[in-house]
């Protein structure tokens, strides 16, 4: 009889086959050091036992750095790292609310990410479907076009926390309403003052403060961004001409 010819990479079945042996101590020991050799691993489980007050959270936050990337860091897109996210989120709820909130967010950006997560909305000419331009809230939208025409500093809470910023350019960016932002003061998850993008949908208790700030500003690379539709830029300060 022929030796059977050992495998090169192991498997689930090896694996399956060691934790056998394992009792109920050594398996919570073997999840623990899993949870903590990686944070997408605490993720997984987080969302997977319902831990935590947003297990969502995560998983958009994940789509959010690949699909819209800060280009003041030198991020990249990925769409395959986007892709991963839903799937981890699949595997590890599957939730069909929250999985349905995923792909709209994703579908913000149908140019890139339609044709490979949703087949299924494109038309049968093989076209991807139009969709609607968003609308800025109409409050909120005559509020930043007066802080940039008049070049006034802005006091607003942008997701749960409160900050000062000077608006340079609103606009729609990547399919989404947004206003980049020189951030000044407040909280920040980073070193202040710094270039910040705010989606508008996460803006809110917007207030001009009597306080103006010089105009335009000079960018790490020089260049402005591309928008979609440029709705109002802030005009270049005198000591800053563009």
């Amino acid at each position: 009889m022929a030796k059977r010819k050992a495998r090169s990479q192991p498997a689930w079945t090896d694996i399956k086959e060691k934790l056998a042996g394992f009792d109920r101590r050594g398996l919570i020991g073997l999840i623990q050091d899993l949870y903590a050799v990686h944070k997408e691993n605490r993720t997984f489980l987080h969302a997977h036992f319902g831990v935590g007050s947003n297990a969502l959270r995560p998983y958009k936050e994940t789509l959010d750095r690949w699909l819209w990337p800060d280009v003041l860091r030198n991020q990249d897109t990925s769409v395959v790292k986007a892709k991963q996210a839903i799937s981890a989120y699949r595997k590890a709820v599957g939730d069909p609310a929250g999985l349905a909130e995923l792909f709209e967010q994703a579908l913000r950006k149908p140019d890139l990410f339609l044709p490979e997560i949703c087949p299924a909305r494109s038309v049968q000419t093989g076209q991807q479907e139009s969709l609607p331009m968003p609308e800025p809230d109409p409050n909120l939208d005559q509020l930043l076009r007066t802080a940039i025409e008049q070049t006034r500093l802005l006091r607003l809470r942008y997701r749960n926390k409160d900050r000062i910023v000077e608006p340079h350019d609103y606009g729609q960016h990547n399919g989404v309403i947004k206003l980049l932002t020189w951030q000044i003061g407040g909280s920040s998850s980073g070193p202040l003052p710094n270039w910040r993008w705010m989606e508008t949908d996460h803006i809110s208790d917007a207030q001009l403060l009597d306080q103006t700030f010089s105009g335009g500003r000079p960018t790490p690379s020089g260049k402005h961004h591309k928008w979609d539709k440029l709705f109002l830029r802030v005009e270049p300060s005198d000591s800053n001409p563009s």
